[in-house]
């Protein structure tokens, strides 16, 4: 159907005309639209509804590809993050996180509210760098609200999970050292603990030729600190029976 409205522009004329011209105008609307420069987020939602309407997947691959990557170079995180789930599971989706995770501050990690919606999306989409992005957002929001007794154990999931980036790692044992070490009063459950004393024993195995030396002796501490807690806490159950 013809593309309406009080304004048209140029493109709007343009891009109706070829709907109008068989596959070959099909074929030029599309490499009109992927070379084209989107002005504005209007312009893009344009381009967009006529790309699903009319099925152009690789168009509509190019816009969410050259909007979400314009709001990463801005540090417009939410907005870049919004952009890329419209393409699904992807490389936009993947660099989406990526430099989400390692470039936003944690405040502005604990207010991606987007994700406070996504709950059943993230586990429908199988992308296992937004099901990362999801949990470490619901752990930076815990600890914003100072709820360091719920992210503990959201911790304890990133740190454990295979979706992690190897090269994560590091920033994850930081924040078990600071739970582990600065605040003794929070409590993780035994088969929590369990889990850590597990993962760090195969993660020294797993890396004991490619560790850097601060690595492992945050690796030993960590190791000491959950082993200390494991025997408080089963001392502590010994008592209550």
């Amino acid at each position: 159907s013809p593309i309406t409205g009080q304004h048209f522009s140029l493109w709007e004329i343009g891009a109706d005309y070829l709907l109008q011209c068989g596959s070959e105008g099909r074929l030029r609307l599309e490499n009109h639209i992927e070379a084209m420069y989107l002005e504005d987020e209007a312009m893009a939602e344009n381009l967009m509804r006529i790309c699903v309407e009319q099925e152009l997947d690789d168009s509509k691959a190019c816009i969410v590809n050259t909007m979400t990557y314009r709001y990463l170079r801005e540090g417009e995180w939410s907005a870049a993050l919004s952009w890329a789930l419209r393409g699904g599971r992807g490389p936009a989706l993947d660099t989406a996180v990526n430099r989400i995770v390692w470039h936003a501050d944690k405040n502005e990690l604990a207010t991606l509210s987007l994700l406070d919606h996504l709950a059943d999306y993230v586990a429908e989409l199988e992308s296992p760098s937004l099901a990362f992005l999801f949990n470490y957002y619901r752990f930076h929001r815990s600890l914003g609200l100072g709820d360091v007794r719920s992210a503990a154990p959201i911790l304890v999931s990133l740190i454990s999970s295979t979706n992690v980036p190897q090269s994560f790692h590091k920033i994850l044992f930081g924040y078990l050292m600071l739970i582990l070490a600065d605040a003794p009063q929070v409590q993780i459950p035994p088969e929590n603990l369990h889990e850590l004393v597990s993962f760090f024993r195969q993660y020294s195995i797993d890396n004991a030729e490619n560790v850097e030396d601060s690595s492992e002796d945050t690796v030993r501490s960590l190791k000491h600190l959950l082993l200390t807690r494991l025997a408080d806490a089963e001392m502590a159950s010994v008592c209550v029976q």
